[in-house]
């Protein structure tokens, strides 16, 4: 697979309209998505857009859509979708900087309440959807084998709607995060339905995975019982969640990514993936 000639594109603008697209100008990012309830997080840089464009960048909650890739492979591919938490021009001589920080449904995350009320008997699953419905965002779906409950003494919840998706997938023993503005739901540890992407050294692996705990800590020697660290030439499609299927000299099969950083530039340094991973 070629993986040259580096292409960024960054939209900017009000939800559900055309938005500001900046794609011929000096960018960079750097994108941390884990598979946890908390927003994932952007934060892009852009050198020297003119004072008008500069203007239009700056309203928080403002949609941004992160687009990167090669030109001799797919080209550019959706790698990020998040709403504006910040935005900053900074004039560092000679050049203007425009800051870009986002989050992954950073908005509903922050400020979806539900006022849930179910007599005894009810399913936890039911609860589940109407909790899940209350973000107003698409749904990657459920997995078709959730555990079954009932609250046998009924539920009365009033609160931020992230509390109570938490205390439900939990007790189910699913988890639950927003990827790409798509709020996903996994059994615990469990993976979704998308093709697993090869990774070797021909496609794009930088060098041997490198053991490391459950906590992320480096294990020299492990031999994995945690999981390991890899990095990678930068792989857009790749989210958490996803199977992973390495070839390498210390480390094959396929593996469930916990948590990827994504890192760029399009005139200089990385265009990386960096993953944590275990094993199925």
């Amino acid at each position: 697979m070629p993986l040259f000639d580096r292409v960024i594109k960054v939209t900017v603008g009000p939800p559900g309209q055309a938005g500001f697209a900046v794609q011929d100008f000096h960018i960079s990012f750097d994108v941390v998505k884990t598979d946890t309830s908390s927003a994932n997080t952007c934060s892009v840089e852009i050198w020297n857009l003119a004072q008008d464009s500069r203007d239009r960048i700056k309203e928080t909650d403002h949609a941004v859509i992160l687009e990167a890739g090669y030109v001799e492979d797919t080209g550019l591919h959706q790698l990020y979708v998040g709403q504006v938490t910040t935005a900053t021009h900074l004039f560092r001589p000679p050049d203007w900087i425009t800051k870009i920080d986002s989050g992954d449904g950073a908005q509903p995350l922050r400020e979806t309440r539900v006022s849930l009320s179910y007599r005894s008997g009810t399913s936890v699953g039911v609860v589940l959807k109407q909790a899940m419905s209350s973000f107003g965002l698409p749904q990657k779906g459920l997995p078709a084998d959730i555990p079954s409950g009932i609250y046998a003494q009924g539920l009365s919840y009033s609160g931020p709607a992230r509390d109570i998706m938490d205390k439900i997938c939990d007790r189910l023993g699913l988890e639950w995060s927003i990827q790409s503005g798509q709020i996903q739901v996994l059994k615990k540890r469990g993976s979704t339905t998308d093709t697993a992407v090869l990774l070797t050294p021909e496609s794009g692996l930088l060098r041997p995975p490198e053991p490391q705990s459950h906590k992320g800590q480096h294990l020299a020697g492990a031999a994995g019982k945690g999981g390991y660290r890899i990095s990678c030439l930068l792989q857009p499609i790749i989210e958490p969640g996803r199977l992973i299927s390495v070839e390498s000299r210390t480390a094959s099969g396929f593996f469930r990514v916990d948590k990827i950083t994504h890192r760029g530039d399009n005139t200089e340094g990385d265009f990386i993936s960096e993953l944590e991973v275990s094993r199925l």
